[in-house]
């Protein structure tokens, strides 16, 4: 999920983490077209679109069944995203 969002420009990175990690958007592309771009035929930036796509319907998912789980309605809750890359999602979620 990093790379995708690296590679999707959602994280800047001189200040992951405070610029305490390196991270490095031409290595997350070269990762992405490698396993997945090249693969099936597309441009590094579908491939990383795709998995951002992918992880937030996972997320929106997870959220549906905890909330049938515990008889919730979500439409009458607020979402609040923290940690991790929570919050570089939560809208498409």
């Amino acid at each position: 999920m990093t790379d995708a969002d690296l590679s999707l420009g959602k994280i800047d990175p001189t200040r992951f983490a405070d610029g305490k990690i390196a991270i490095y958007r031409d290595k997350a592309d070269a990762a992405i077209d490698k396993r997945i771009a090249s693969g099936l035929a597309m441009t590094t930036e579908t491939a990383a679109y795709g998995i951002a796509e992918i992880i937030d319907e996972n997320m929106a998912n997870a959220a549906r069944v905890h909330a049938i789980e515990r008889g919730a309605a979500i439409h009458d809750r607020t979402m609040v995203a923290f940690g991790g890359a929570a919050p570089l999602h939560a809208s498409r979620v």
